[in-house]
């Protein structure tokens, strides 16, 4: 072949080439699937209390049972409790990526351990879903996750003026209840936790490339008394009321193995959803 008929096919090889390479540099570049730079999807967390999770989950809401917004839920021994208000503090939050990724695919947040790490504290309002501060819109990888492990701790610092009663503790449940024939007793149920919470979903929760993906830790409400005899802890004295002859429950007024009974109950209540908008 004459030097003269090389040159073109040369110059044709050539743009080919750049052309391949334009196009896997711009896949790269427009967050592609290519190796190290994964797709990514925008995310927010939250954590909140609901009555009939699974129900609340099929209908995309999160809303609570009573008209009002508060719940009602029963003890063992058959005392209604209505909870009001309920807070949580939290020290951290972690997303398992999905099978096959690692820490190198989620290059835009915090990772350790094949985990995305979202760094508190936080005050979760477990009425609204809302978290003080707000822990914003994070992007990770796209595909289905399994667990979201909650730090539940109570904080460093004790001074939490816009929470009444959370200081020094992980979460604190308030409202009012019924006993010994006398209604509107008020309660509140200071819990300390100090532990990882992890809550599973089979299926997994999906993260899309599209909207913004909302993930849900939702805690069924029904199940968190339903093993606690606090009726039968009221009638034999293990715990008193006060002066007024309401409820203050925490570590040095409560019946041997209740705050582990709620506790444990609270951790089992939960499951993650997501929703898309």
């Amino acid at each position: 072949m004459s030097e003269r008929r090389m040159i073109p096919t040369l110059s044709l090889l050539g743009v080919f080439a750049s052309l391949w390479l334009s196009a896997c540099i711009g896949e790269r570049v427009a967050g592609g699937t290519g190796v190290g730079n994964p797709t990514k999807g925008s995310v927010t967390v939250s954590m909140q209390a609901a009555s009939g999770t699974e129900a609340l989950a099929k209908r995309g809401a999160t809303q609570p049972r009573n008209p009002d917004g508060s719940f009602s839920v029963t003890d063992a021994g058959g005392t209604v409790f209505t909870i009001r208000s309920g807070y949580a503090n939290i020290g951290k939050v972690k997303l398992k990526l999905p099978d096959g990724l690692g820490c190198s695919s989620a290059d835009e947040t915090a990772c350790q351990a094949d985990e995305v790490e979202i760094t508190g504290p936080f005050v979760a309002d477990l009425m609204s879903g809302a978290w003080q501060p707000d822990p914003g819109v994070f992007r990770i990888p796209v595909g289905d996750y399994k667990s979201i492990q909650v730090r539940l701790e109570a904080p460093e610092n004790d001074s939490q003026p816009s929470y009444p009663g959370l200081a020094g503790h992980s979460m604190i449940i308030k409202g009012e209840f019924a006993y010994a024939g006398k209604s509107g007793r008020t309660f509140s149920l200071a819990l300390d936790f100090n532990e990882d919470a992890r809550f599973e979903s089979t299926a997994g929760v999906g993260v899309s490339a599209q909207g913004l993906n909302k993930l849900i830790v939702l805690l069924n409400v029904d199940q968190w008394l339903g093993q606690a005899d606090i009726t039968k802890c009221l009638d034999d004295g293990s715990i008193l009321l006060d002066t007024l002859g309401n409820l203050a429950m925490d570590q040095d007024n409560a019946c041997l193995g209740l705050e582990s009974s709620i506790k444990e109950a609270v951790k089992a209540s939960g499951s993650i959803h997501d929703k898309h908008e």
